[in-house]
């Protein structure tokens, strides 16, 4: 039976529309890939040295040290874009098939995600280096069990995701408290990253300790199944579940016109769907963003600091633009049927995340703290997004094909984007324009110099705003009919 599961599974993936795209694309998405993996090799076996010869540590006990820290966040990450596929198996419940094999089909599914094996490529040459290395003698046992303990640990959180599939405000709610836990071991009130270390080398110590992980992911598979049997029904858990929604608007932009009318539309939309939501929430984890990088001086005077301003300010208009039009796919296709004014539909999203890219830019301010010339760089940053990179989005839009389900129960970034060669040259304008030009001008005329032609660059863009805005419209009415086609095409 789980043959015939998978013989389906690959005739879906062959005839599915992403499948069907140019040779040259696959090439690159290949490249892509192996890049992805040969980075991963490069820090498993060049993190080991740059521990030992920079840091000065033994980089086997480094690593059990923030081993905690990497085990929450990939529990994190893993809730916010991995999910578990029902659409495939919904046909399944009809037939005379029995649902524990459909579960179990479905879980095993889980099993070959990237999630659980991509870290392999980091975790192998780094143990790989710890038992060839006679500085320290760890040994090939140790090393073994400890990658038998990774294993079962990030199987257990592959597992402990369907658990918490859903409960949205727990896991939010576990990143905050164990965000505040990193503070206070930062400031070295709370030495979580010394438990750490003696939870990890434990294993070296008392052998048999790794069958707690092991046993943890039996526990864990165990009640994935239950909570996934228990809501396996087409009338109850893969159900989408129907709302009263809220009828509101902000009465202030009906004096705009259907201006106003496309911005309220939005806000609704934000507001009232999980997807929305998710967006509201990376924006304002991107103001803070920057704070990752203030523990290391390597940012100051390099070109870090406006990829910086770009990034912690433009966080919202990123995740937002990005969507453009694919957050209105599913009644794009009556909208293009009555007399909508493209322009005014493109200028109600660009004021939307023009706003809030101010508003951002404003609360940014406590960045001062480390110093102006950051705050400085936020505040050109804020301005180049304004003016050059909130147009650059919404032209990235109309290269976007892949329908948005705002009413599926999937995770709030799992939503996927067609990988697009038109909107992956846009990065250039976006991002390695505004870095190249501002380390030219700090290298040859100093910061201030830095911070204010990226400034400028802005100010530039939003004057020029109204022809490009034309060429912009011009592109979407190109692409208006491939996009209706592929937004039907779910």
């Amino acid at each position: 039976m789980y043959l015939k599961f998978l013989k389906l599974e690959v005739k879906s993936f062959l005839r599915s529309k992403s499948f069907a795209t140019s040779v040259g694309m696959k090439i690159l998405m290949i490249f892509l890939v192996l890049y992805l993996l040969f980075i991963l090799l490069g820090m498993g076996f060049g993190g080991y040295e740059l521990a030992k010869e920079y840091l000065h540590v033994d980089p086997f006990r480094f690593l059990c040290g923030i081993m905690i820290y990497v085990w929450v966040y990939d529990l994190v990450f893993r809730f916010l874009m991995q999910q578990l596929s029902t659409q495939n198996i919904k046909p399944f419940l009809t037939l005379n098939i029995p649902k524990a094999k459909v579960v179990k089909y479905t879980l095993l599914k889980t099993v070959v995600s990237p999630f659980n094996w991509v870290y392999a490529f980091f975790y192998i040459p780094f143990l790989i280096r710890v038992v060839t290395d006679s500085d320290y003698n760890h040994g090939y046992l140790f090393a073994f069990g400890f990658l038998v303990v990774i294993i079962a640990l990030y199987f257990f959180n592959n597992f402990l995701n369907i658990i918490l599939n859903g409960k949205d405000k727990f896991v939010y709610g576990l990143a905050i408290l164990f965000a505040i836990f990193a503070a206070l071991d930062y400031y070295k009130i709370l030495p979580l990253r010394e438990v750490s270390e003696r939870i990890f080398m434990s294993f070296r110590e008392q052998p048999f300790y790794v069958l707690i992980p092991i046993a943890l992911l039996i526990i864990g598979i165990y009640f994935a199944y239950k909570t996934v049997k228990q809501s396996f029904y087409l009338d109850e858990g893969l159900a989408s579940k129907e709302r009263i929604g809220k009828n509101y608007s902000i009465a202030y932009l009906n004096k705009y016109g259907v201006l106003g009318t496309f911005i309220n539309n939005d806000l609704r939309l934000l507001t009232r769907s999980k997807m929305g939501k998710g967006v509201l929430i990376s924006a304002v984890l991107f103001l803070f963003y920057g704070l990752l990088f203030l523990s290391s001086k390597v940012y100051q005077g390099s070109t870090m600091m406006i990829f910086l301003g770009i990034f912690t300010t433009g966080g919202f208009q990123f995740m937002f633009g990005q969507r453009i039009p694919s957050f209105d796919s599913s009644y794009y296709p009556l909208m293009m049927t009555l007399d909508v004014p493209y322009k005014e539909y493109l200028r109600g999203k660009w004021w939307l995340m023009n706003i809030v890219t101010v508003a951002a830019t404003i609360v940014c301010v406590f960045y001062v703290y480390f110093g102006w010339d950051l705050y400085l760089s936020m505040v050109a940053g804020g301005i180049y997004n304004v003016g050059v990179n909130s147009q650059m989005v919404l032209l990235g839009g109309a290269f976007n094909k892949s329908p948005v389900d705002l009413n599926a129960k999937t995770k709030a970034f799992a939503q996927k984007n067609n990988f697009n060669i038109k909107a992956l040259l846009l990065i250039i304008p976006q991002m390695v324009i505004p870095m190249l030009i501002f380390g030219g001008v700090h290298y040859f005329f100093g910061m201030a110099a830095a911070i204010g032609a990226i400034a400028v660059l802005g100010i530039i863009g939003f004057l020029l705003r109204e022809r490009i805005f034309n060429i912009i419209v011009g592109i979407y009415k190109k692409q208006k009919y491939s996009t209706l086609i592929a937004f039907k095409e779910v």
